[in-house]
């Protein structure tokens, strides 16, 4: 013999048991979500930083001496060293931007490219609201890696 509901809905067994499994999957999924986006963050500011050193580069190449600096808004810029408003502008999304020179172990407020596209080494330290790293810039090949990784509590 079947048993029927006299009244139809779910039973509050039923409702206690999907609201459960509902704010598990949420649970897990939060911290998953939330650090890739800082992972997200700091391959784009990667990508952001190696770009713009090609285009400063380039323009070293075709204009002459490049002066690439640091403004305090956080807003790296770069123009031709005989003169002129800066040619390029590349604003971070980061809570603070230093740029150092590793040989020396000082920060810099600039790095000067010759005719050639050439530099010095330098690294360009950024603190977001999830971590602190460096970004180290070959000199002469322009090759960015990450250097330094440190999380924020």
């Amino acid at each position: 013999m079947r048993a029927f509901r006299s009244q139809p809905g779910y039973l509050l067994v039923e409702l206690i048991a999907a609201v459960t499994l509902s704010a598990i999957a949420v649970a897990a999924l939060i911290p998953a979500v939330s650090g890739r986006s800082e992972q997200t963050r700091r391959s784009e500011l990667i990508m952001w930083i190696t770009d713009f050193d090609r285009r400063v580069r380039l323009l070293g190449l075709q204009e002459g001496p490049v002066r690439l600096e640091l403004g305090s808004t956080r807003e790296l810029t770069a123009s031709v060293v005989r003169g002129g408003e800066p040619t390029l502008r590349l604003r971070l999304d980061a809570d603070e931007v230093h740029l150092m020179d590793p040989e020396k172990g000082t920060q810099t407020n600039f790095v000067v490219f010759d005719r050639l596209g050439r530099s010095a080494d330098y690294t360009v330290f950024i603190r977001t609201r999830g971590s602190r790293f460096s970004i180290h810039v070959n000199g002469l090949t322009g090759r960015a890696t990450l250097n330094y990784e440190e999380p924020i509590p």
